[in-house]
């Protein structure tokens, strides 16, 4: 038996997107795109100039940044105009649909089994690649030759979890098991373990198929200046390569000197592709050495828009300027600045203690002390996961924020009292347990951990920083300040597993150790025997895919912050960007929180 996998959920009556934390400034309704009234017909045309920030000076590191299979993060060039994948999505922002999921190349989701173990895929027939493989279609044997090349090159996301993965990559086999391209247009992969993630991974440029007779031959050199493209845009001149020529060269030396030039795909059907946009005709991009350099080009009118984000002063200058609001856009990064707790170290082995400490905490404060220490825009974090791997459900959810979010003194009390901490039921703790307290703090952060420290004497916590390291549970460290956490992948899956347990205690980044096990805490010198697990939940999102999965991680969020509080969430990244004037419409891909190219349109007198 098979099922249909996830639905999409509607975009419709979303909540708006939360108030983002400038420094000395709240900016209110972030927004990570904007376009002309839908009653007006697209604008179409023009040349799109991007200013990219270079990978490593003059040589560019062609591999990390342009091999689809190696850009896992996905280069702003992939998902938007160079390369489809089996699944992907509409480049728009979170509140518009941008985490959800959708088929690309694929004619539709894949076919779950009820086991989670096999996916069936099938192909849109007929899709042809760029010239010089314009008479070529894709098939599913090219998403095989993708995925096995990018396992040869350092399988950056971890395939696996897909049948005969680790005997590939040990080079005891010839092809990976778990992939079947049973006929042309139908591709079946079967996995270890049920993985609610990969349709994600497929959307990714290791998903990105590589047409074998491109890739013959170039091993050592990369795929890279060979590409084939499958997506609106191609590298200009590659009409003319000679695949079949060992020695052809790549169609860009990979140099600042050599600017990456994208024309239209002349095999490129609207009709099998209604993800994109591709507004323009032709996309010129600028390699430059620094986020600074970039965004003097798009003020200078030289450039209309940056692949990375803008350096925090200018987008601060911007949203203040009534002038220039309308050229700088935010978004969530998918990043969150937290302070864990250690759940088997006293006083935070109390979780009136850890309640305590998330309802004393100014974040308001914090979100702007994390902004100073990373020159980076940052909004108040009122709980655990950032919004664009929940899909926005939680956007609201604050469960500490009853009197708003510079902290509310008088909560804090009545759960300090009712700890066993609180031995005179003043509201503060007057055990040895509160008196010097270890915590580590992030390098950079002294500010913020100085923020932390007054809050936390309002309810009878001294804290004493160290340099131990916070990695080894035999340190006894009993929080970190500032520690950060992005994801690669727009769910919580790489996420949960790896911070809160997950049946992974022993994971480095588990600073919480939730989950651990009686033996390990005896091994590690604590005096409690039992911590909270949430193993079984975390295991259950891990298989959950689509909208269950967004729900799932949602409520492993809740569970997190009001049962097990193990964090104090600080503060959420967010990305800003600026554009010149000669763009009338920009979206924010939530996917990869890059500007969306092909979704950008230009104002026609430009």
């Amino acid at each position: 038996m098979v099922m249909r996998a996830w639905p999409i959920p509607s975009s419709a009556g979303r909540l708006p997107i939360t108030a983002a934390v400038l420094v000395g400034l709240l900016v209110a309704g972030c927004s990570g795109s904007t376009a002309p009234s839908a009653s007006e017909p697209a604008l179409t045309g023009g040349t799109l100039r991007v200013a990219v920030v270079a990978n490593g000076g003059e040589a560019i590191v062609g591999a990390a940044y342009y091999d689809p299979a190696f850009s896992w993060t996905f280069s702003p060039l992939y998902r938007c105009c160079l390369v489809r994948t089996l699944l992907s999505y509409n480049g728009r922002p979170i509140e518009e649909g941008g985490a959800e999921l959708r088929p690309d190349l694929a004619a539709d989701l894949p076919d779950i089994a009820t086991d989670g173990l096999t996916w069936t895929f099938r192909l849109k027939p007929g899709v042809r690649y760029a010239p010089p493989l314009d008479d070529r279609t894709i098939e599913a044997r090219d998403f095989v030759t993708a995925l096995e090349y990018a396992v040869r090159h350092g399988d950056p996301l971890d395939l696996a979890d897909i049948v005969g993965v680790p005997e590939y990559r040990s080079g005891d086999v010839d092809t990976i098991a778990g992939l079947e391209a049973t006929d042309a247009t139908t591709l079946v992969i079967h996995l270890a373990a049920p993985s609610g993630d990969l349709g994600h991974r497929m959307a990714t440029g290791l998903a990105a198929p590589i047409p074998e007779e491109a890739l013959a031959g170039r091993e050592e050199v990369g795929y890279a200046g060979f590409l084939v493209a499958s997506g609106p845009y191609m590298y200009e001149g590659a009409e003319s390569q000679d695949l079949a020529d060992p020695d052809a060269a790549p169609i860009w030396s990979g140099r600042e000197s050599d600017p990456v030039v994208l024309t239209r795909n002349p095999s490129w059907d609207r009709a099998t592709d209604p993800l994109r946009g591709a507004f323009v005709d032709r996309i010129e991009v600028s390699l430059v050495a620094d986020p600074a350099s970039a965004a003097a080009l798009v003020e200078a009118g030289t450039a209309d828009v940056m692949g990375e984000p803008a350096p925090l002063t200018i987008v601060e200058r911007f949203l203040g300027d009534p002038a220039l609001q309308d050229r700088a856009f935010t978004q969530s990064a998918g990043r969150v600045h937290y302070m864990p707790m250690n759940v088997a170290q006293p006083p935070f082995d109390d979780v009136r203690v850890r309640r305590a400490v998330n309802l004393v905490i100014d974040r308001v404060a914090a979100a702007a002390a994390l902004g100073d220490a990373r020159e980076q825009l940052f909004a108040v974090a009122n709980h655990a996961f950032p919004d664009n791997l929940l899909n926005n459900l939680l956007l609201r959810y604050a469960p500490y924020a009853s009197s708003g979010d510079r902290g509310d003194l008088r909560a804090a009390q009545d759960e300090m009292r009712a700890s066993t901490y609180d031995r005179d039921g003043d509201g503060s703790c007057d055990a040895a347990a509160c008196e010097e307290v270890v915590v580590a703090v992030v390098p950079g952060m002294e500010s913020l951990l100085d923020l932390v420290a007054a809050d936390l004497g309002e309810i009878g916590i001294s804290i004493v920083p160290t340099e131990a390291d916070i990695f080894d549970p035999r340190e006894h460290v009993a929080a970190v300040v500032g520690i950060g956490w992005g994801v690669d992948l727009p769910t919580a899956t790489n996420f949960a597993g790896l911070l809160l347990g997950g049946g992974l205690p022993d994971q480095e980044s588990n600073l919480s150790l939730l989950g651990a096990t009686p033996q390990q805490l005896e091994t590690w010198g604590y005096g409690v025997t039992d911590v909270p697990s949430i193993d079984a939940r975390v295991q259950a999102c891990l298989a959950a895919v689509g909208s269950a999965g967004f729900e799932c991680w949602a409520e492993i969020d809740q569970l997190v912050m009001e049962r097990v509080v193990a964090w104090a969430p600080l503060g959420f990244a967010i990305h800003g960007w600026i554009t010149s004037d000669r763009v009338a419409a920009f979206s924010a891909d939530a996917q990869s929180v890059a500007p969306s190219l092909d979704q950008i349109q230009l104002r026609p007198e430009s």
